[in-house]
Protein backbone atom coordinates (compact mmCIF):
# COMPACT_ATOMS: atom_id res chain seq x y z
CA UNK A 1 0.00 0.00 0.00
CA UNK A 2 2.65 2.29 0.28
CA UNK A 3 4.54 2.22 -2.34
CA UNK A 4 1.20 2.62 -4.32
CA UNK A 5 0.58 5.91 -2.43
CA UNK A 6 4.52 6.52 -3.25
CA UNK A 7 4.04 5.80 -7.43
CA UNK A 8 0.78 6.85 -7.77
CA UNK A 9 1.66 10.82 -6.60
CA UNK A 10 4.86 10.62 -9.00
CA UNK A 11 3.15 9.57 -11.84
CA UNK A 12 0.22 12.14 -11.21
CA UNK A 13 2.41 14.98 -10.99
CA UNK A 14 3.95 14.20 -14.40
CA UNK A 15 0.92 13.31 -15.81
CA UNK A 16 -0.48 17.26 -14.76
CA UNK A 17 3.27 18.43 -15.71
CA UNK A 18 2.26 16.59 -19.68
CA UNK A 19 -1.27 18.06 -19.55
CA UNK A 20 0.07 21.21 -18.89
CA UNK A 21 2.87 21.38 -21.45
CA UNK A 22 -0.18 20.06 -24.00
CA UNK A 23 -1.99 23.00 -23.01
CA UNK A 24 0.55 25.32 -23.97
CA UNK A 25 1.73 23.78 -26.83
CA UNK A 26 -2.60 23.87 -28.35
CA UNK A 27 -2.63 27.81 -26.89
CA UNK A 28 0.43 28.52 -29.15
CA UNK A 29 -0.75 26.82 -31.53
CA UNK A 30 -4.39 28.93 -31.61
CA UNK A 31 -2.57 31.98 -31.12
CA UNK A 32 -0.64 31.51 -34.02
CA UNK A 33 -3.58 30.43 -36.12
CA UNK A 34 -5.66 33.74 -35.28
CA UNK A 35 -2.35 35.91 -36.17
CA UNK A 36 -2.15 34.19 -40.00
CA UNK A 37 -6.02 34.51 -40.07
CA UNK A 38 -5.47 38.30 -39.06
CA UNK A 39 -3.04 38.81 -41.69
CA UNK A 40 -4.17 37.12 -44.31
CA UNK A 41 -7.73 37.19 -44.19
CA UNK A 42 -9.01 39.37 -46.41
CA UNK A 43 -6.24 38.09 -49.05
CA UNK A 44 -7.59 34.46 -48.56
CA UNK A 45 -11.41 35.66 -48.91
CA UNK A 46 -10.63 37.41 -52.08
CA UNK A 47 -9.28 34.14 -53.50
CA UNK A 48 -12.15 32.10 -52.55
CA UNK A 49 -14.34 34.90 -54.13
CA UNK A 50 -12.36 34.85 -57.11
CA UNK A 51 -12.36 31.10 -57.92
CA UNK A 52 -16.30 30.72 -57.04
CA UNK A 53 -16.78 33.62 -59.48
CA UNK A 54 -14.75 31.79 -61.97
CA UNK A 55 -16.24 28.64 -61.43
CA UNK A 56 -20.17 29.79 -61.84
CA UNK A 57 -18.83 31.33 -64.88
CA UNK A 58 -18.59 27.79 -66.67
CA UNK A 59 -15.33 28.26 -68.07
CA UNK A 60 -12.15 28.51 -66.51
CA UNK A 61 -8.58 28.75 -67.97
CA UNK A 62 -5.07 29.22 -66.08
CA UNK A 63 -2.85 31.82 -67.68
CA UNK A 64 0.91 31.28 -67.14
CA UNK A 65 3.84 34.07 -67.14
CA UNK A 66 5.78 33.64 -70.80
CA UNK A 67 9.30 34.00 -68.79
CA UNK A 68 8.64 32.74 -65.60
CA UNK A 69 6.23 30.18 -65.68
CA UNK A 70 4.35 31.31 -62.65
CA UNK A 71 0.34 30.82 -62.00
CA UNK A 72 -0.90 33.98 -62.63
CA UNK A 73 -4.73 33.34 -61.63
CA UNK A 74 -7.89 32.95 -63.32
CA UNK A 75 -9.33 34.17 -66.26
CA UNK A 76 -12.58 34.62 -67.50
CA UNK A 77 -11.61 33.81 -71.03
CA UNK A 78 -14.60 32.04 -73.70
CA UNK A 79 -12.08 30.21 -75.54
CA UNK A 80 -12.16 26.80 -73.83
CA UNK A 81 -8.70 26.27 -72.14
CA UNK A 82 -7.78 22.78 -69.89
CA UNK A 83 -11.56 23.35 -67.94
CA UNK A 84 -13.51 24.18 -70.60
CA UNK A 85 -15.46 21.31 -71.20
CA UNK A 86 -16.61 19.82 -74.33
CA UNK A 87 -19.06 22.22 -75.85
CA UNK A 88 -16.90 25.33 -75.20
CA UNK A 89 -15.23 26.50 -78.95
CA UNK A 90 -18.20 25.45 -80.82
Amino acid sequence: MNARKTFGGKFGKSRAQAMTEYIIIVSLVAIACIAVVTAFGKQIANLFKRSTDALGSGSVQATVKEDTGNFTGISDSSGGGAAGGAGAGS
